[in-house]
């Protein structure tokens, strides 16, 4: 097996950003906008610009923050199988990303500048359906590039990038919406998307195929039962963990600019940066979770760190 190459892992976690950083803005932006001018908030926002959203109720606004988890919860699997399967000159997961990319960013342009609620509900499926397409394939990107004995070394460099670049982001775009205005951190998201995104097809090198396409399953079915019938059967109570500490995580980063806009009174830039605590705190247990997974193992570490959260 070659040695690990962290430049190599470095570079793939800048450009598999791409991955996770309209979801960012998006979480952080989206839920004020739909609420902000709703009574329930009435003189308790800090928001102090003109024409603040569309004054949709709580419960409204976070039925649609949860409508990309409803595409997900089938484009997702459907995206990485049949990536798994798409073998072209340029490699199996560039068209995937080709196709995805340039669709969640004029989605994530056109959130702001909707004039009408139909027209911001439009552009957030546009979105949402964009970034289904193209996440699942270019997140399989380091199981392609990376052997099993690696992945733990590879998942260390992507933390620290990905620390590193969401803290830049989320104060960048913090500023960029108080100082330019609202369109202005979706327009730059969306930009540097389509940037690191062009960078991954055009550096990026994917291994030829090793297996023939019949021999890997053809349906999102298929995979989930043969995962479920491996032994031993601890895959269940996996899958049951990881739905459980998502759905946490989920509430918790996309209500979080709300809370601290509506209750803590915050501005709406200012909440954004104040999500940078969350992700200092993420990236300096980067390192020490890699290195502990693979003292103890990858199971053993993801049980320690979601018996932490439940504690806290």
């Amino acid at each position: 097996m070659e040695p690990f190459r962290w430049r190599r892992a470095l570079f793939l976690g800048l450009v598999s950003y791409a991955a996770s950083l309209a979801g960012l803005v998006f979480d952080t932006f989206v839920p004020v906008l739909l609420q902000a001018g709703h009574p329930l908030w009435h003189n308790t926002t800090g928001l102090h610009i003109p024409t603040v959203g569309f004054a949709l109720a709580p419960s409204f606004a976070f039925f649609i923050m949860t409508w990309d988890n409803l595409i997900n919860l089938f484009i997702h699997p459907w995206a990485g199988v049949r990536s798994d399967q798409t073998w072209t000159r340029w490699g199996r997961r560039k068209p995937w990303i080709l196709v995805g990319v340039p669709i969640a960013a004029i989605g994530l342009i056109a959130i702001p500048c909707a004039p009408t609620l139909p027209g911001v509900l439009l552009a957030i499926l546009v979105t949402n359906l964009g970034r289904a397409l193209f996440v699942p394939p270019m997140v399989a990107w380091l199981g392609d590039l990376f052997p099993a004995a690696q992945r733990s070394q590879a998942n260390a460099a992507f933390g620290l990038v990905s620390g590193v670049a969401a803290i830049l982001a989320l104060i960048a775009s913090g500023m960029l919406f108080e100082r330019v205005g609202r369109a202005a951190p979706f327009v730059a998201v969306a930009l540097v998307t389509v940037l690191l995104a062009g960078l991954g097809v055009l550096y990026i090198r994917e291994p030829l195929p090793t297996n023939a396409p019949a021999q890997t399953p053809s349906r999102v079915w298929d995979t989930l039962r043969r995962m479920l019938a491996t032994r031993p059967q601890h895959w269940r109570l996996l899958l049951v963990a990881l739905f459980l500490s998502a759905g946490a995580t989920s509430i918790v980063d996309t209500g979080g600019s709300s809370f601290a806009v509506f209750t803590l009174g915050m501005r709406l830039g200012d909440a954004a940066a104040l999500r940078v605590v969350g992700v200092v705190t993420f990236l300096l247990c980067a390192v020490p979770s890699a290195l502990l997974a693979t003292r103890i193992g990858r199971r053993q570490t993801v049980a320690l760190g979601l018996l932490t959260v439940t504690l806290t």
